[in-house]
């Protein structure tokens, strides 16, 4: 059982038996209090909650002595708990029980939640953690698992009793809620389940109307409580457990320091009756002083009205300064209207000249399209000029073909003719003697043919080699002309559109950066100036220019981004990206630094940190933090960086390798330790935000650069062209003499075929000769007809070729004209530029201007506020002298000195009357009204002191006697109730109270004619029979409206413990105005009275535990 505070043992009886030493006059005593209080419910419950109690006795006692105890005893409805309901509150997941008006038995099995229900009645009640006995932290007591537990008790609200019944109705629910994070907290609610109050004084002030002390120690016992009770065996022990109890340790603590609070007002009056005497003789004396001085108030006027005129004179001194400076302000507010218009002007004229520039520019980049499209028309023309032209190089070839065919045919007719010779004569001449000559030469001649035709496929197999190579390369570097080209005219069209304007640092953000810039500069709403954009605190090192443009590509919308501290900020600075087109992004955080050395890789590895320069280590820790600049290294050579990323090495998330000028790789390591390749694409050599410092002379270098490149590329394309025809012609020309000889020799071997076929015919070769010289013929007429097509087609491609190259030339001035305009709006462009710098430095100046002179308004109204505060001071204090007509002053014909010696000469006189007295007139003014505030301080704390006494002592008094009178009583009725509990078991006993030492003994006989001894020295039975003997006389006078006890009945055996309930429902029966609970593990349904209308019994089922 907690402890409580215990009475004291010296005190008591010095508080019943003295009076306290009253000093004061009869007639300065009040009227004394009534005494008609109820003594006994002063000292243990609220006065109005025991009229209704006393109220509601009478009926009981009346109804009881009827005899009509068990069926017509009149239930008391306002302040019955109903119900008791708990959600994830100790072992319980959902719990209700239901209660009856009288008494109630909760059973059921150890570890079944019995407790949780007194625990809850107390808890929902207000009762703290640490009165429970369940522990020091409420949030302990939620189920395992869960974070939230409610509390909710139901009481009956109806009857005279019942409390604020308009507003609650005839129920009142009172929930609790209890929370693992945060604050538990309180519900008092209508029977329509409306929340009326979330107070605890709400709570508090319906338990005293029902009289439910639930703070009271024994109106709840818990487990342990019951246990310590039960168990108690000192007569110090059972002291403190009546004294609390009763609560007549409440009323000797406040006895107590009544008492000493009497006497420090004692102290007091023996103080103050001495101040005031000295007070009243100082007081006279002053009074006497300044009934001395009344004779000087003429000289007094005139210094008060000097004094006045001096301070109206300042007055208006100032006055005249303030309206110099009112006039020098209208001055300056129109000098920065002024400026402020002509800022808006420039401002405006350079919108305007933005929007001719836009205009000039899109009409720039049509002329430019045009001239794309006449250099795209001419190169169609050209190709089919050339194409042209290759097809008159075909006809000259077929002509020439077509005559060379001619020729030969005209060749063979006359070998022909000349075989036909030849053959005839030998006709004539026939010899055999040669056939075995010409046999040899045959074979000879076979043997060279087959040679010659091995050549020639050598020769067809290597020109077709060749032709295939040179095709290829020619491929790939026309492919590469077309790309360059391309590329150099994007980077012509680049220079032309943007860097024909100022150029700066803030260039390669885009154009609406310096705007934006000068506007944050201006806007005064943010809390804290914006950073950024963070890329202007940041450079590539010396030497490590290479890496800048990857390093931009991966980093572009770090360095694009602001820092703002607040959301606040973050809405303004957004609005004013929307405004000037700005496209980046806002991080809301603050510029703070850490270390980040454990998080760096190995030396040996070069990270995008470590070549990089940061003006700023706030900045630095912002790129760590949000791009991880730390983690990404660089390697030039992609497999020493797949090699590095598969060690893992320490602090190394990813690889940046360079791909080609355009392009690299991010490498990565997979799940499954997979090297993944993320590519990344950019454009080279655009204006760059870590590279040169002026974009365009870099661009137009790459500009060169490719174009030197592409001039190379066609250069060697010439050369493969010219090198492919020549070694082409070569294989030609060879195959060409080869063929000739294989027709030579195949001729020549058919003529020795021939020959020596014709050793053993007739004259049919002859014959065969003729037919094919007629064949050449009909060939011959056919070629020459083939050749007069080819002339007339020839003449019409030349036709052809001249119209293709006037509609060139054509082209080529239309295309001259259009960059001629291309150049004229390039120039044009330059022109407004050069007028947009103009109106910009001019809205700079005047921007400037009305910046300085803002710093000046604000000196001069801060100088004016202050003049226009001394003035009304000055004012102010002048007026509490005197009025200005009064004080005479005029600035135009006095002055400050003036006034000043006038003044000095009446003070001079006044001092030398007020020489004589030893004091000024203010201080005999100020000392008189000291001492008179103090007399009558001194007068007024000796009456409050006098008063205070007599109450205190009245007080003193009327308690002493209240709880000598209460004591007596409770010590009656408490041993009444003590010995007619006893009674049940036919035992006799009584209480002996020691108020002096402390202590209260239990004198008990168990047997009739038996001495009465000590109840220690009974048996455990009789023991814990007498102890609860005991609580029922305790409960008695308490007279709660709610009892609780647990587990009382454990350590008992059958026979004690039955008779134990016995005596505790009989005693329960006779006070139907309280309702009682009882916890135990054990049946009651052989306990005679327990089958009383009035008896409820509830079993509790073991709960559904969930193991956390």
């Amino acid at each position: 059982m907690p402890e409580k505070r215990p009475a004291s043992d010296d005190l008591i009886e010095d508080f019943l038996d003295s009076e306290p030493d009253d000093s004061l006059d009869e007639d300065e005593k009040g009227n004394q209090s009534q005494r008609g209080h109820n003594v006994l419910a002063q000292f243990t419950q609220d006065p109005q909650a025991n009229k209704r109690r006393r109220l509601a006795e009478a009926i009981s006692s009346s109804q009881v002595s009827t005899g009509s105890q068990s069926n017509n005893v009149r239930e008391s409805t306002a302040g019955v708990i109903e119900s008791i309901r708990m959600t994830n509150f100790m072992c319980h997941s959902n719990f209700e029980v239901t209660l009856g008006p009288q008494t109630n038995f909760i059973i059921g099995k150890n570890g079944s939640g019995k407790s949780a229900v007194l625990t809850c009645l107390s808890v929902c009640l207000g009762a703290k953690a640490n009165e429970t006995d369940r522990g020091s932290n409420l949030k302990a007591m939620i189920k395992n698992g869960k974070n939230t537990a409610r509390l909710s008790v139901t009481f009956k609200n109806e009857g005279m009793e019942s409390y604020l019944p308009e507003v609650y109705g005839n129920r009142i629910i009172v929930q609790r809620f209890l929370k693992r994070d945060g604050t538990s907290g309180y519900s008092m609610k209508s029977v329509a389940n409306k929340t009326i109050s979330t107070k605890k004084a709400e709570l508090d002030a319906m338990l005293n109307h029902f009289g439910i002390t639930i703070t009271n120690p024994m109106t709840v016992l818990t487990q342990t409580e019951a246990k310590q009770f039960l168990a108690s065996s000192t007569s110090e022990h059972k002291f403190k457990y009546f004294m609390a109890g009763t609560r007549l340790d409440i009323a000797v603590s406040d006895c107590t320091k009544t008492d000493q609070d009497l006497k420090d007002v004692r102290s007091m009056l023996s103080r103050n009756s001495l101040i005031l005497e000295e007070s009243a003789k100082n007081f006279k004396a002053a009074r006497d002083m300044y009934a001395r001085l009344q004779s000087t108030d003429q000289n007094r006027q005139k210094l008060r009205t000097l004094l006045g005129r001096m301070k109206w004179w300042k007055q208006l001194k100032m006055q005249e300064q303030l309206d110099h400076k009112l006039a020098n302000k209208e001055k300056l507010q129109a000098l920065m209207d002024q400026a402020r218009r002509k800022a808006d002007e420039a401002q405006n004229s350079m919108l305007a000249l933005e929007t001719e520039l836009q205009t000039i520019s899109d009409t720039k980049l049509e002329a430019e399209s045009e001239c794309n499209r006449l250099e795209a028309v001419l190169s169609s023309t050209k190709d089919t000029a050339k194409a042209t032209q290759k097809q008159s190089g075909v006809l000259e070839a077929r002509l020439k073909a077509c005559t060379d065919a001619i020729k030969e045919t005209n060749e063979n007719l006359q070998t022909l003719e000349k075989r036909i010779k030849m053959e005839e004569e030998r006709l004539e001449n026939s010899d055999t003697s040669t056939t075995d000559g010409l046999l040899v030469q045959k074979s000879g001649l076979e043997r060279q043919l087959t040679s010659l035709d091995q050549e020639k496929a050598q020769l067809a197999s290597r020109k077709k080699a060749e032709i295939a190579l040179h095709k290829a390369r020619l491929s790939e570097i026309t492919e590469t002309i077309a790309e360059k080209d391309k590329y150099i005219k994007d980077l012509r069209k680049e220079l032309s559109q943007n860097f024909g304007r100022q150029r700066d640092k803030y260039w390669a953000y885009g154009p609406g950066l310096r705007h934006l810039l000068d506007e944050i500069q201006r806007t005064k709403t943010f809390h804290s100036t914006p950073f950024g954009p963070l890329g202007l605190s940041v450079s590539m090192k010396p030497g490590k220019e290479g890496w800048s443009q990857i390093v931009e590509n991966v980093l572009n919308r770090q360095m694009s981004s602001f820092l703002v501290q607040d959301f606040h900020d973050q809405k303004i600075l957004s609005g004013l990206f929307r405004k000037h087109k700005y496209f980046g992004d806002i991080l809301v955080r603050q510029l703070e630094t850490f270390d980040y050395r454990n998080s760096l890789p190995s030396s040996d590895l070069t990270s995008i940190m470590d070549v990089l320069n940061f003006q700023d280590e706030n900045v630095k820790c912002v790129f760590i933090d949000e791009a991880k600049i730390n983690f990404t290294c660089l390697m030039t050579d992609r497999s020493q960086a797949e090699e590095a990323l598969i060690k893992r090495p320490r602090n190394v998330k990813a690889f940046l390798v360079p791909y080609d000028r355009g392009s690299a790789t991010r490498l990565m390591l997979g799940d499954n330790s997979n090297i993944l390749a993320d590519p990344i694409k950019f454009a080279p050599a655009r204006s760059s935000k870590l590279g040169s410092s002026d974009p365009e002379e870099a661009l137009k270098q790459e500009v060169a650069r490719q174009q030197q490149e592409m001039n190379e590329l066609i250069a060697e394309k010439t050369t493969l062209i010219a090198s492919s025809n020549t070694e082409k012609a070569g294989i030609e020309k060879s195959l060409k003499q080869i063929t000739h000889k294989i027709t030579e020799t195949t001729d020549e071997l058919n003529d020795l075929i021939a020959l020596i076929e014709d050793e053993s015919t007739d004259s049919g070769k002859l014959k065969g000769l003729t037919e094919d010289r007629d064949d050449y013929i009909s060939r011959n007429i056919a070629h020459n007809e083939t050749l007069t097509a080819l002339k007339a087609e020839r003449e019409n491609n030349g036709n052809r070729l001249m119209g293709i190259e006037a509609r060139y030339r054509a082209e080529k001035e239309a295309l001259k004209a259009q960059q001629q305009r291309v150049s004229d709006l390039k120039k044009l462009m330059e022109e407004r530029h050069d007028k947009l710098a103009e109106f910009e430095g001019e809205s700079n100046h005047y921007t400037i201007s009305y910046k300085q002179k803002s710093e000046k308004m604000e000196i001069l109204e801060n100088t004016i506020m202050a003049l226009e505060e001394n003035c009304g001071d000055l004012h102010r204090a002048a007026a509490q002298v005197c009025t200005l007509e009064e004080s005479g002053a005029n600035t135009e014909t006095q002055t400050e000195d003036s006034i000043r010696q006038e003044y000095v000469a009446t003070k001079e006189a006044v001092d030398s009357i007020e020489k004589s007295l030893g004091m000024t007139r203010e201080q005999v003014i100020s000392d008189v009204k000291a001492k008179r505030e103090k007399y009558l301080h001194a007068k007024q704390s000796l009456g409050e002191a006098q008063s205070m006494a007599e109450k205190l002592g009245e007080s003193l008094r009327e308690r002493k006697q209240n709880l000598k009178t209460t004591r007596k009583r409770l010590c009656m009725e408490v041993n009444e109730a003590f010995q007619q509990a006893l009674s049940i078991r036919a035992f006799v006993g009584e209480l002996e109270f020691d108020f002096e030492n402390g202590k209260l003994s239990m004198m008990v006989s168990t047997k009739p004619g038996e001495k009465k001894r000590m109840v220690e020295s009974l048996s455990g039975g009789e023991k814990s029979f007498t102890q609860i003997a005991f609580l029922l006389a305790l409960w008695k006078p308490m007279q709660s409206r709610i009892r609780g006890l647990d587990e009382f009945d454990v350590f008992m055996d059958q026979i004690n413990r039955r008779l134990s309930l016995k005596m505790i429902l009989d005693k329960v029966s006779k006070n139907p105005y309280c309702q009682t609970l009882f916890i135990t593990p054990l049946d009651v349904g052989d306990v005679p009275g327990v089958d009383s209308p009035t008896v409820h019994i509830h079993q509790i089922a073991d709960p559904e535990r969930n193991v956390a």
